[in-house]
């Protein structure tokens, strides 16, 4: 039987609002434990050029390597998630 942990806040996916809610939550002091099932930075990785997202101009993966950097500043705890599938009779 695995060890119970009670956290006080959980983010699910870290695509651009997830990092975003990790990183808000952190500097809140509510130290929140992140789940990611693909890549950091989601959809953002598909693209080639950003210059739209403020203060920041390059590529989505420079974009997503960023918010790693900023995750493990924080201190912020990122779990692989591991997908199901229900399968119906």
């Amino acid at each position: 039987m695995s060890e119970e942990r009670i956290e006080p806040a959980i983010v699910i996916g870290l695509g651009v609002g997830g990092v975003t809610a990790s990183i808000y939550l952190s500097r809140m002091g509510i130290q929140p434990l992140a789940f990611e099932g693909g890549q950091i930075g989601g959809h953002v990785l598909k693209l080639e050029t950003i210059d739209d997202y403020s203060g920041f101009k390059g590529s989505g993966r420079q974009l997503a390597d960023e918010f790693e950097k900023q995750l493990k500043f924080n201190n912020i705890e990122v779990v692989a998630l591991v997908h199901a599938h229900v399968l119906r009779p």
